[in-house]
C-alpha cells in the first residue's frame, strides 16, 4: 500500500476482536499487537487527566460519564476478548486516537479502506 507521496507501507494483519484499532496502535509503539492491554490501561489514565476528551467524545460517556466504570468494564471486556469479540461501546474510538496523540507526541495515520482515504490525528 502506499500514500500520496509514493510511501510503500506493509499491511499487518491485526486480531477481529474489537481491539483490533488497540492492537495495531501497540503494534506501532512496540512491535508486539498482543500489548493492547497496556495501551489501554495508558489511554483511559490519559482521560483521568484529560476528562472532557473522554465525556465529550467517548460513546459510553453518553450513557454513563462515570469514568472509574468505564475503566472498569473495559478491563474487563479485554479479559474476557479470549473468549468473545468486545462489545462495540469499547472499540477504538475518535477520542482513543487524540488522547494516543497527545499521550506519546505520535501523529497517527489511518486508511480507510471502504474510502480509500487518508485520516490523520
Amino acid at each position: 500500500m502506499k500514500d500520496c507521496f509514493g510511501i510503500e507501507y506493509e499491511v499487518v494483519r491485526m486480531p477481529g476482536n474489537g481491539l483490533c484499532g488497540y492492537s495495531a496502535l501497540a503494534y506501532a509503539l512496540t512491535g508486539d499487537k498482543w500489548q493492547y492491554a497496556l495501551l489501554i490501561k495508558d489511554l483511559i489514565h490519559a482521560f483521568y487527566a484529560n476528562p472532557h476528551i473522554f465525556i465529550q467524545q467517548i460513546e459510553f460517556a453518553r450513557f454513563n460519564p462515570n469514568l472509574s466504570l468505564y475503566l472498569k468494564e473495559m478491563l474487563q471486556a479485554v479479559d474476557g476478548v479470549c473468549k468473545q469479540s468486545i462489545w462495540r461501546q469499547f472499540w477504538m474510538e475518535d477520542a482513543h486516537l487524540v488522547t494516543f496523540y497527545l499521550l506519546y507526541d505520535v501523529t497517527v495515520f489511518v486508511f480507510d479502506g471502504v474510502c480509500r482515504k487518508w485520516h490523520v490525528y
